[in-house]
């Protein structure tokens, strides 16, 4: 169940929240939800942090850049080929086009 709670916030902070609540909600009506979504996220950050805080005093551990490896991916076509392979079925074909393939 849900309880009614009041919140003072400055002038950028509300607005920024408003711009939030438009933009990903598509309404003003959502800026009770974005709040709760908000403090709902601190939550488990905090719990996170803690948690590795406690598994950080037992072993500690290094991450760093070092340890991401890089994804090898073939090349593909080109942006002109895939538009144009796209295009094929459309009246948007230049005329030229339509006589090479």
């Amino acid at each position: 169940m849900a309880t009614k709670v009041s919140v003072y916030l400055d002038e950028q902070t509300i607005e920024r929240l408003r711009q939030r609540a438009l933009l990903q909600r598509g309404t003003m009506r959502s800026l009770s939800k974005e709040i709760e979504e908000l403090v709902t996220e601190s939550f488990v950050l905090d719990e996170f942090e803690a948690a590795f805080a406690e598994e950080g005093e037992a072993k500690p551990v290094a991450v760093g850049f070092g340890d991401v490896r890089s994804l090898k991916i073939a090349p593909g076509p080109s942006g002109v080929q895939m538009i144009r392979k796209e295009r094929e079925h459309r009246h948007e074909t230049s005329p030229r086009r339509k006589r090479r393939t």
